[in-house]
């Protein structure tokens, strides 16, 4: 390789290998986590279940409703699926949508 574009690729092979080589001063850092978990109770603070909405009606969108609906139907059919497949119930279950 010869001229400007031969130094220009011999330059960036170079860049290339030195970037990728790994010292042997690599050490893997000292961390500390504790044993167990610890759960503070803060004041003020209480701990309820989660509320499951249908917070997206609130954008009153017609197709969302259409699109959340199917998936609902193919996810349900999915995990019946699977059900089966893994061999649970004999046929009881049945899609309610």
């Amino acid at each position: 390789m010869t001229g400007y574009h031969g130094r220009r690729v011999m330059g960036l092979l170079l860049v290339g290998v030195v970037g990728c080589t790994v010292g042997s001063n690599d050490q893997m850092p000292d961390l500390s986590v504790p044993a167990t978990w610890t759960e503070v109770q803060q004041s003020g603070v209480t701990l309820q279940p989660i509320q499951v909405t249908r917070w997206w009606t609130a954008f009153n969108d017609p197709r969302l409703e259409v699109l959340l609906a199917q998936s609902e139907r193919t996810a349900l059919a999915d995990l019946v699926t699977l059900y089966k497949a893994l061999g649970g119930g004999s046929g009881m279950v049945s899609q309610t949508h």
